[in-house]
């Protein structure tokens, strides 16, 4: 590519410049695209992109042993080089026997954890019924129906101090209620 751009360049003291550019800090700016690609490859790719940046404004470089012009080029070689990576951060390859290998996990985390669901709210359906029928209306009203405590309150006629007093006790009756319950499951394993 460096060659091709030295054929475009028809004024000689462009193409001076541009060789006198190319020469002096060519490996400068393949080592600064390779620290921050870490691949050959890109790094050669990076400094190319550079000269072809650079090319386009050779007409802006008056000395090019200039701390200005070094630090130009330099600039433009770690943006092009940090322009790659991000490139290819965002074009990650995945083949498809990946991608099915990850819908199938995906799929069966998700049937497990709906079965999970199901089972654990069957469990806590049928621990509610053994529950009062004014605790089971409390914390239907409070939790399934999402009520406030004061329209709890105002509905079942109790007072609304009384209301989040008796849903706290209900709410631990029930959970030592599954408690007890887990444990069972445990001691027949």
């Amino acid at each position: 590519m460096i060659s091709l751009l030295m054929m475009e360049i028809s004024d000689g003291v462009n193409k001076t410049n541009f060789e006198k550019l190319y020469t002096l800090y060519k490996k400068h700016v393949y080592y600064i695209a390779l620290k921050y690609l870490d691949n050959q490859q890109q790094a050669e790719d990076a400094v190319q992109i550079t000269y072809f940046k650079a090319f386009c404004n050779i007409e802006k470089f008056e000395n090019m042993d200039d701390y200005k012009t070094k630090g130009y080029i330099f600039t433009i070689a770690k943006r092009t080089a940090i322009d790659i990576l991000r490139k290819e951060k965002t074009n990650v390859c995945v083949t498809n026997e990946q991608e099915d290998a990850l819908l199938k996990i995906k799929d069966n985390f998700s049937l497990e954890k709906e079965i999970l669901k199901r089972e654990t709210k069957k469990l806590v359906n049928s621990k509610m019924d053994d529950l009062s029928e004014v605790d089971r209306k409390l914390l239907k009203l409070k939790y399934i129906d999402e009520k406030k405590d004061k329209e709890i309150a105002e509905e079942l006629g109790i007072p609304y101090d009384n209301v989040r007093v008796k849903i706290t006790r209900a709410r631990k009756k029930l959970a030592l209620s599954l408690l007890v319950e887990k444990e069972d499951m445990f001691d027949e394993f």
